[in-house]
């Protein structure tokens, strides 16, 4: 009887295919067990990026559409833009305010631009940025501003000097 340790060589010594695929060589357990590993991890990577599901596309390359159409003084697009992407569910609530923001901005130019033809617009712009104060937006003097502007336009002095006395503080340059 040959033993254990001398099979390995006898079935490498015979002809064909077959008797050398039966030699046990553990260097390919080795590689199946490494190549096992390697896509259980892929397999891992794969399904955490399935559960962690960003959108690709950041709030700004969203949002930076509707400022360009705020710079070449088209209003109505930019609210357009906003609104659609403010009824998106995936927002953060930092970025929804970044969207309330623009969009005031966006109803205010257009009411600059024709008066009185939007029925509510000015509420709608205090509104709009009193949703983004809310959602943690950081009050800026040119939100001061266009708030008192607004207030001011709707016949309500007390809170426009409110918001302009606000706007003198944060930016005295510009009083």
């Amino acid at each position: 009887r040959i033993g254990d340790d001398q099979c390995p060589t006898l079935f490498a010594q015979l002809p064909g295919r077959r008797a050398r695929a039966l030699a046990v060589q553990p260097s390919n357990h080795l590689r199946k067990l490494t190549l096992l590993i390697l896509s259980l991890g892929t397999l891992g990577a794969a399904a955490g990026l399935f559960l962690d599901a960003r959108p690709l596309i950041t709030v700004n390359q969203d949002l930076n559409p509707a400022r360009e159409m705020l710079r070449e003084n088209r209003p109505e697009a930019a609210i357009a833009s906003l609104s659609r992407l403010s009824e998106s569910d995936h927002l953060a609530p930092a970025a929804e305010a970044q969207v309330h923001l623009l969009l005031a901005q966006a109803i205010s130019q257009q009411q600059q631009n024709r008066p009185s033809q939007v029925p509510g617009a000015l509420d709608r712009v205090i509104q709009e940025t009193q949703v983004a104060l809310a959602q943690a937006a950081k009050p800026t003097a040119e939100i001061c501003r266009r708030l008192g502007a607004t207030y001011q336009l709707l016949g309500r002095n007390s809170a426009a000097i409110a918001q302009y006395r606000q706007a003198i503080e944060m930016e005295p340059a510009r009083a």
